[in-house]
């Protein structure tokens, strides 16, 4: 049996035979049978011949096998999932630096408020929500 299928450019074809009811042997060869699939159409059968010798002359084995061919849905499904991903990314990575970008603006405006209450001459104690301060007066030494 021999079987073809094509991963992102490249063709590995898996060849199983069997010479003199043997067990079967398996060799991987790469862009070899290339050329005889130039007209390969999804869902369609094709024949190969694998030869091999042995002490009674040449034995050959040929099979009919289904090319695996991507078709155009999937191919097209395929493309939109990646889109898909890509966009998911893009917006998980904009939200995190709007995360950040808030975060360091709070903790910039927090550190200006001490920074006032610690210059005025008061003990530099803010407390309170809603922007309003409190402060507590500094006792003389």
């Amino acid at each position: 049996m021999i079987g073809c299928q094509e991963l992102f450019g490249i063709r590995e074809y898996s060849l199983s035979y069997s010479i003199n009811d043997q067990p079967q042997s398996s060799v991987i060869v790469k862009d070899s049978l290339s050329h005889q699939l130039s007209d390969a159409k999804a869902e369609s059968k094709y024949s190969f011949r694998v030869s091999g010798v042995n002490s009674a002359g040449i034995g050959n084995y040929s099979t009919e096998v289904e090319v695996i061919t991507p078709s155009k849905d999937d191919i097209q499904h395929s493309a939109i999932q990646w889109n898909l991903i890509r966009i998911l990314a893009l917006t998980l990575g904009i939200l995190l630096l709007i995360v950040l970008g808030v975060i360091t603006s709070l903790l910039l405006i927090h550190r200006r408020k001490m920074k006032y209450a610690d210059d005025t001459g008061y003990s530099g104690f803010v407390e309170g929500t809603h922007g309003k301060r409190m402060y507590r007066y500094k006792q003389p030494e």
